[in-house]
């Protein structure tokens, strides 16, 4: 993540969980059903985040999705176990 868009979110829940000010990455701890999304509502320019890594025992959000956000809060997935 460009450290431009440092403001941008990931909310689980609807609560914000992270955002990217100190790394590009981040890591989150989900539960069966926990609902993940992406704010980007600080900023006008559309934002991409990639999911580049998941336990072996998530079914959804699949690996390598590309969430795109302009002043918006978009979805990531579901939470769905194996």
């Amino acid at each position: 993540m460009d450290k431009k868009y440092s403001e941008t979110w990931i909310l689980v829940n609807g609560e914000p969980l992270h955002n990217f000010k100190t790394d590009d990455e981040i890591k989150i701890k989900v539960y069966e059903n926990d609902l993940v999304e992406v704010d980007g509502t600080a900023y006008t320019e559309r934002v991409k985040v990639k999911l580049q890594g998941i336990s072996k025992n998530i079914d959804s959000p699949k690996l390598d999705t590309i969430i795109t956000t302009s002043q918006s809060i978009e979805i990531l997935g579901k939470v769905r176990l194996k």
